[in-house]
């Protein structure tokens, strides 16, 4: 048998990439290599990676803190939710990333290649190349999280979840550790919807996160007031730590997980981020898990189940509203959480609710803007793409 039919690539050490990496040196038969590509290898510690539920047995070693309540607020209100089937983690990226490099460095059949990826090409029946550099590496599985499928679809609504954090440490007590904000929308709304998110990791240290869902992010120095004023209206004195500044794509386009017979994408470039909350994570690993186990069953990866079509629909509409009309954004949100526990509201995002369920949500909301979303959906273009390589 041909060498490249024991071969698997991953393409990009990211969050996706690594954990598919260790994962398929876990299953993969023993005279099988792997090799992982990317252009630096470079240290993710500017990152933190959070969700919720069940912590998989191999990530627990991992997470750095776990919240059993939650708190949602807005000009003049705020409620504080214990969580019962849904806790909130939060691992560190350095952490995540340094455990997982440990762990492919030992291991004598994977390589780590350092290289930029000019192509990914399916061979005629199955297999794939995969180009580095100018040269052709072929393999018969590509796992890949930095290129954007052929065969995506674009979407109709664009909006981006962006944000600065700071992780800060007070000299007094400021922050309750036993819980987390996950959104608090008493904030300057501006052009889009506008929260705070505050993870207290003690009384005094804390990372603290001002976010907005709109068509475009903002300068460095524009978070960095936000987060200023707050932290001075709270406490005389900080220290910034560090600084974190994200883009997370908040779009309805359709990401398929597999492109031809060998290539499968993964993460964000495989539809793994939630349009309405940019949450990742937790996706990931299921699709990770879902590849490595049918891998290990059937001989050959298979992607994950499709979403139920209802959620990817409720998205939609969501995104609508608020990239058409973003002065609804704050009281949609704040009518969500104000008529329901957080742990319920976490089991729809998750999309894990029941129909029952999703009808009491949408009861508590106003539907003339949902309503004018699904009247114009069908109507509206499909946007471009936009470039390749995300």
């Amino acid at each position: 048998m041909l060498a490249w039919r024991q071969h698997a690539v991953v393409v990009g050490a990211g969050c996706a990439g690594l954990a598919m990496a260790v994962a398929l040196d876990h299953v993969l038969p023993g005279d099988w290599r792997i090799t992982v590509v990317d252009p630096t290898f470079r240290s993710a510690s500017e990152k933190t990676w959070c969700f919720w539920g069940e912590v998989p047995e191999h990530l627990a070693p991992l997470v750095r803190k776990t919240w059993t309540k939650s708190r949602v607020a807005g000009p003049g209100w705020s409620r504080t939710d214990p969580l019962r089937q849904h806790p909130y983690h939060l691992v560190e990226g350095a952490a995540y990333e340094r455990h997982h490099l440990e762990r492919l460095r030992r291991s004598p059949r994977v390589r780590l290649r350092h290289g930029a990826v000019d192509a990914i090409c399916s061979r005629p029946h199955e297999g794939a190349d995969v180009r580095i550099d100018g040269t052709t590496l072929p393999a018969r599985w590509v796992f890949q999280s930095v290129r954007r499928p052929p065969n995506a679809t674009a979407g109709r609504t664009a909006l981006a979840q962006h944000f600065g954090g700071w992780l800060v440490e007070t000299q007094t007590p400021v922050f309750s550790p036993d819980r987390f904000t996950l959104m608090d929308f008493d904030a300057e709304q501006g052009d889009g919807v506008a929260f705070r998110y505050v993870l207290p990791l003690s009384e005094t240290r804390a990372l603290v996160e001002h976010t907005v869902f709109s068509r475009a992010p903002w300068a460095r120095t524009r978070y960095d007031a936000a987060l200023r004023t707050w932290l001075d209206a709270r406490t005389p004195s900080h220290r910034v730590e560090r600084r974190e500044y994200g883009v997370i794509p908040m779009r309805d386009d359709e990401l398929p997980q597999q492109t031809g017979h060998s290539i499968f994408n993964l993460g964000t470039v495989g539809g793994m981020t939630k349009p309405s909350t940019g949450y990742t994570f937790a996706n990931v690993h299921r699709q990770v898990g879902h590849l490595c186990t049918t891998l290990l069953r059937r001989g050959r990866p298979r992607p994950l189940p499709s979403r139920p079509r209802r959620f990817a629909w409720y998205d939609a509409l969501l995104l609508d509203v608020l990239a058409r009309t973003p002065e609804r954004g704050r009281p949609i949100f704040e009518r969500l959480f104000q008529g329901h526990d957080v742990d319920g509201v976490l089991g729809f995002l998750d999309e894990r609710s029941s129909i029952p369920q999703e009808a009491s949500i949408f009861s508590s909301l106003p539907w003339a803007p949902f309503l004018a979303a699904a009247s114009r959906r069908r109507a509206q273009p499909r946007l471009a793409l936009g470039p390749a390589n995300p």
